[in-house]
């Protein structure tokens, strides 16, 4: 339970910072000028993620499929032990 609260705690605390960093860039670069940077600083990340995410769905999925096809009745067991 502790760690539960502790991961809470630490989100909580990564949200508060980003509210405080779009503020302070809001108010030192102006509205229009920090959305500029904001969607040059995030369209990047947002490629990759999706680079990413398409990647790993095309070389998870079949993995898992036969791995559930050669042994059904073990495939549930072994993706929950992590």
């Amino acid at each position: 339970m502790s760690r539960s609260w502790g991961m809470a705690f630490a989100t909580l605390i990564s949200r508060l910072t980003g509210f405080a960093r779009i503020v302070l860039l809001a108010a030192i670069l102006g509205a229009a000028l920090s959305s500029s940077f904001s969607v040059a600083n995030q369209l990047p990340n947002l490629v990759a993620a999706l680079v990413l995410e398409a990647t790993f769905t095309a070389i998870f999925v079949p993995v898992l499929a036969r791995a559930e096809r050669t042994t059904p009745t073990a495939a549930p067991r072994s993706y929950g032990d992590w």
